[in-house]
Parts: C-alpha cells; sequence; structure tokens
C-alpha cells in the first residue's frame, strides 16, 4: 500500500474529503462497493498492486461487516503516518475517531439490556404459566393433589433449570465478548505505546548523532587551530635560529686598537 499512497498532507486530507462525499449517511463508513468504485476511480499511479483489492478489503474490514470505517480505511492506505496524526487529520474535518467504538459499546449495552429484558418477560411469562398451571391442577385433581404437585414441582423445576442454564450460556457469551473487547484495547494501547517508544527513541538517536557531529567538528577546529599555532611557533623559532647564525658586523677601528693594545703589552700581534 506504501507503494501507491504517499503519506502526505495533501494527499491525507484530499483522502478525508473523497471519503465524505461517499459517505452519503454522514456516519463514517462505507460499503465496500464504495470502496471498491473509489480505489477503481483513482489514477492508474495510485492503484493497489501485488494485493488483490478483495485482501484488501479484508484488511480493512475484518469481521467482513460489509462497512469500512473512516479510522481503518486511513490507516489502510497511509501506512507510514501515526495513529495521531490520522486522529489529528480527522478531527480537523469535524470526524470523532472514537465514534465507532462507542457506537459499538452502546449496541453491546443496548444487545445486553434486551436480552435481559427478554429473559424477564419469558421468566415472567412462565411463573404466570405455572401458576395458572397449578391453579387448574388444584381444581381438577384435589385427591390426587400430592403425587401430582410433585411431578408437576419437579417438571418446573427442570423447565426453570433449563432457563438458568441459557441465561447462563447467555452471560458467560458476553463475558467472553467483553474480554476480547477488552483485549482488543489492550493491544491497541499496546501497539500505541510501542509506536511512541519507537518514535521516541528514533528522535533520541537523532540528536545523539547531532551531538556526535557537532562534537567531532569541535575537535576538528581545534586541532586546525593547534597545528597553526605550531606552525607558527616553529616558523618563529626558525627565524630566531637564522637571525642568530649571521656573522657580527666587522669594526675596523676597534680591531686595531685591540691589535695595537696586544703588541705593547706582549710584543705581539693576537687577532681576536
Amino acid at each position: 500500500m506504501a507503494e501507491q499512497f504517499q503519506a502526505t498532507s495533501a494527499s491525507l486530507h484530499s483522502t478525508i474529503k473523497n471519503f465524505k462525499v461517499l459517505d452519503s449517511d454522514n456516519d463514517d463508513k462505507i460499503s465496500r462497493d464504495q470502496f471498491r468504485e473509489y480505489i477503481q476511480s483513482l489514477p492508474k499511479k495510485d492503484r493497489i498492486e501485488g494485493r488483490s483489492l478483495e485482501e484488501v478489503m479484508n484488511t480493512l474490514d475484518p469481521d467482513t461487516t460489509g462497512m469500512i470505517n473512516l479510522k481503518a480505511f486511513l490507516k489502510g492506505l497511509f501506512i507510514d503516518l501515526t495513529e495521531e496524526e490520522i486522529i489529528a487529520a480527522m478531527k480537523e474535518h469535524g470526524y470523532d475517531p472514537d465514534r465507532e467504538e462507542r457506537e459499538r459499546e452502546q449496541q453491546r449495552l443496548a444487545n445486553q439490556a434486551a436480552a435481559e429484558k427478554s429473559w424477564q418477560e419469558n421468566y415472567d411469562a412462565l411463573l404466570s404459566d405455572e401458576r395458572m398451571l397449578r391453579t387448574e391442577i388444584n381444581a381438577e385433581l384435589k385427591s390426587e393433589s400430592k403425587p401430582i404437585e410433585a411431578h408437576y414441582n419437579t417438571v418446573i423445576a427442570e423447565a426453570l433449570a433449563t432457563f438458568e442454564k441459557e441465561r447462563g450460556e447467555q452471560s458467560e457469551a458476553e463475558r467472553r465478548q467483553r474480554e476480547l473487547d477488552r483485549e482488543r484495547a489492550a493491544a491497541e494501547a499496546e501497539a500505541k505505546a510501542a509506536a511512541k517508544a519507537a518514535e521516541e527513541a528514533e528522535r533520541k538517536k537523532k540528536e545523539e548523532e547531532e551531538e556526535k557531529n557537532r562534537k567531532a567538528e569541535e575537535d576538528r577546529k581545534k586541532k586546525e587551530k593547534e597545528e597553526a599555532e605550531r606552525k607558527r611557533k616553529e616558523e618563529e623559532e626558525k627565524k630566531k635560529a637564522a637571525a642568530a647564525a649571521q656573522p657580527k658586523p666587522f669594526d675596523a677601528n676597534g680591531a686595531d686598537s685591540k691589535d695595537k693594545a696586544k703588541k705593547d703589552e706582549g710584543g705581539c700581534c693576537v687577532v681576536m
């Protein structure tokens, strides 16, 4: 998918606008047929390659509800974007990223309430039938009331036990669904945390690399400065050595006076 869609701000916002056009009933969802028509309407360079359209739709609609919500739609097309960036773009266009999850929870609660209401109604009806049956039996079979009532109580007890069992199975199914919902929410939270940690690690790595380059540059400049200073000192030392090696100017008058003084003292001349 990353080969067909570039995760840029312009293409992201353009895709959201196209989705809004397809979402005629404003429920933040489009059908598989609408998604297929949208993909086929794209230019050839932007079309999906390497995977069949059916495989892509199964990825965006794993529960095969026949509908694809905006959040899954964008996450499937823009895999290089973080969920935070996609959510920010949705909010910017007036979409509620938590709408589907909230509606799913509301639907679950509604289904649970309807199931409890249905159970209560059936239970009340069963009790009502039980009272009517008990009255009829007492009226018709007064002489044999004890064995018949015992049998009746057994039948009622079995019926109630069966009803309770069915209710327990229904509650167990609802409990498993809640566990699945919690596991899915935990997995999503873990994925968000992992993505954030990876982003933070990348940022730190970049900062460390920049700091390393900065220190290397400082060391290079320092070495260049030290080398220039060393060459300057060597040059000064060479100049001093050259100056010291040059002969002193000859003073003719001074030399004659000294020679004369030597002659007067010792009778010989020593040239210094």
